[in-house]
């Protein structure tokens, strides 16, 4: 397969800190875009069939997670310093070899679906949808040499591009009339396909991608990858588990509710996603010649989410059932409690991902798979009592403590790296104290004013105390600061 495209590199982003920025407004756009279009689908869809819909795209997401294996830690590695002939070597095995997950994995979830015995509609939806895993995985790993690079410009266009074409089209598809969720899954593909189109696109002509099976190669990656792969597989599971567990113990309505909390969180992930790739790069590039360097983006990594955490637990606590009723309907506002649960637990995940992007640059991998299985147990073993309880509340409860067990044990197998032992505690104090300012305003706020201005007002208040308790000000110095000698 060989491949010609624009001249040149794509521009490289200048360190970690500006090539996390760039990535973090891309991913709120691509996370807003594909929020935006489910409010559509979930307008046209009755609760069962949007409930089969957040089924087929869970099954998806937990195989086509299983399937990475965690093979682009120790890949990334090599392709940092690999340049010329080894590069193409390089890029091209780890291009066939992800394709042939991709086909595996489509495999696997139709199989998956049917085993199941979901309504037809749902199986039929999953033939169209799971061709959105062979794009994605071409992609995933054209994403690596992208990260490795740090051309993140060039990889924030391509995500913000597909993601712009999927909303187009549901646009279209809802302005059709369009009840069928056969057809509603169709932009999802295309969101895949556009994005790896563009990705060729912009790959240097000097980079020739060549089909390359290299067994040898393969079985080195993996057994490199064996701790990550089965605490990757453990942590999938856990994580979307639920909703399948849901539609068999509670029905696919039950399925439609709980899936608007997911749709809330997954706006939220978006930012330890973000952070994540060019976090690693600077992380391995760091390990272990430069204590450093590590260090300190370890303190930037903690208070950019620290921060970012402080106010969506505001936003969230107050306006969630407001905004709920607004964008989805009030038919969808008892999910509130399950949709507060999942962000809190998307939050205490951003820190347990912090911890194993650390831990995957210092190759320390082996309490990766003994956290996922711990959260695996633990996940599923409560599901099945509290789900026949209390419904997708008792599921979004579990998610909770499971996040919260989980990133106890990462966090504390990552804290003999730089950089976790002593954290800016006075720094992230100061942000506590300004998410409370926030907390206080929105509480007073939305007694006397429309949610929306309580809400906006209570963002524009916690700026102000980061600004007034020098938080602001603390996290710029961090930034610009030079990392000291171990």
């Amino acid at each position: 397969m060989r491949r010609r495209a624009g001249r040149g590199s794509p521009a490289t982003a200048a360190s970690f800190a500006s090539g996390a920025w760039f990535l973090v407004a891309a991913r709120n756009a691509v996370a807003l875009l594909g929020w935006s279009g489910t409010i559509l689908i979930v307008h046209r869809l009755s609760p069962q069939s949007w409930g089969g819909f957040s089924v087929i795209f869970s099954v998806l997401g937990i195989v086509g997670m299983v399937a990475d294996l965690r093979l682009g830690r120790i890949v990334m590695r090599q392709l940092i310093d690999a340049t010329g002939p080894r590069l193409e070597q390089l890029l091209g095995s780890y291009v066939t070899f992800r394709f042939i997950l991709g086909v595996v994995c489509y495999a696997v979830a139709v199989g998956a679906i049917a085993a199941a015995h979901y309504p037809p509609g749902v199986l039929e939806a999953t033939l169209v949808a799971g061709a959105s895993l062979l794009f994605a995985s071409l992609g995933t790993a054209l994403d690596l040499l992208f990260t490795a690079r740090l051309w993140v410009r060039s990889m924030s266009v391509a995500m913000v591009l597909g993601r712009g074409v999927q909303f187009a089209v549901t646009v279209a598809l809802y302005l059709a009339g369009t009840r069928s969720v056969v057809l509603f899954v169709l932009p999802a593909v295309l969101c895949d396909a556009v994005a790896l189109g563009w990705r060729l696109r912009v790959l240097p002509e000097d980079i020739r991608l060549r089909r390359r099976i290299e067994l040898r190669m393969w079985r080195a990656w993996l057994w490199d990858a064996a701790p990550l792969s089965v605490g990757a597989a453990m942590v999938s599971i856990y994580v979307r588990i639920d909703v399948v567990m849901v539609s068999k113990l509670r029905g696919l309505g039950a399925v439609g509710q709980y899936a608007i909390g997911y749709k809330f969180s997954d706006l939220v992930s978006f930012i330890p996603v973000a952070l994540g790739g060019p976090l690693l790069a600077t992380l391995s590039r760091a390990w272990p010649e430069d204590p450093g360097a590590f260090r300190l983006a370890v303190r930037k990594a903690v208070v950019v989410l620290t921060m970012a955490a402080a106010v969506l637990v505001v936003e969230f606590a107050f306006f969630s059932r407001s905004a709920i009723g607004l964008l989805y309907g009030t038919r969808y506002q008892p999910a509130t409690l399950a949709t507060e649960a999942l962000v809190g637990a998307t939050l205490l995940a951003f820190f347990s991902n912090l911890a194993f992007t650390a831990l995957a640059a210092a190759q320390r991998n082996l309490m990766y798979p003994v956290a996922g299985l711990v959260g695996l147990v633990v996940n599923v073993g409560l599901n099945l009592v509290l789900i026949p309880r209390w419904s997708y509340d008792g599921a979004a409860l579990v998610t909770v403590l499971t996040e919260a067990v989980v990133g106890v044990i990462l966090l504390a197998s990552a804290r003999p790296l730089p950089g976790f032992a002593r954290l800016p505690w006075a720094l992230l104090v100061r942000t506590a104290l300004s998410g409370l300012a926030a907390a206080g305003a929105a509480a007073l706020a939305r007694e006397f004013l429309p949610w929306e201005v309580a809400g906006v007002m209570s963002v524009a208040v916690y700026g102000a105390a980061l600004v007034g308790l020098r938080a602001g000000g603390d996290l710029v110095e961090l930034s610009v600061r030079r990392p000291r000698a171990a």
